[in-house]
């Protein structure tokens, strides 16, 4: 997994941005042709605020997977992001003109909101995890 390959490497910093680099860069093409996103705000608001969101959610997902010391966490999470805002939340939401500026991942307001959780987290894996010796160790079998 990329987390764990990472700590050997980096700080907690740098396998949460790296990490949250990759994931969002796997998505842009889609978001570039046009089968993800919206089609009210420009392409480069768009990638700008959906990158934003999944660098940030990295920062949470990265903490909780060393945290844990398990994937499973980061699936759900993930998984749950995607089914109460695709499903759920833009369904329930009155849509206008404007709306793409502001609802759903390539909007403002998401991100912005989970970039401001993130910096919570991001804090708490400085503390714990902040060094790349402290992170993978933490993810390396214990020796008795």
């Amino acid at each position: 997994m990329l987390v764990p390959e990472l700590s050997k490497l980096m700080s907690f910093s740098g396998i949460a941005l790296t990490s949250g680099f990759i994931w969002a860069a796997w998505h842009w093409p889609m978001i570039v042709a046009g089968v993800y996103g919206n089609g009210t705000a420009p392409l480069s608001y768009q990638l700008f605020f959906f990158t934003l969101g999944l660098m940030s959610m990295s920062v949470i997902m990265t903490y909780v997977r060393l945290k844990t010391n398990s994937v499973w966490p980061a699936v759900i999470f993930h998984m749950s992001h995607n089914a109460f805002i695709q499903k759920f939340f833009n369904p329930l939401t009155l849509q206008s003109t404007d709306s793409g500026w502001y609802l759903n991942e390539f909007g403002m307001v998401l991100p912005v909101v989970i970039f401001c959780i993130s910096i919570y987290f991001w804090r708490k894996g400085q503390q714990e995890f902040g060094s790349a010796q402290s992170a993978s160790e933490l993810l390396s079998p214990q020796k008795s």
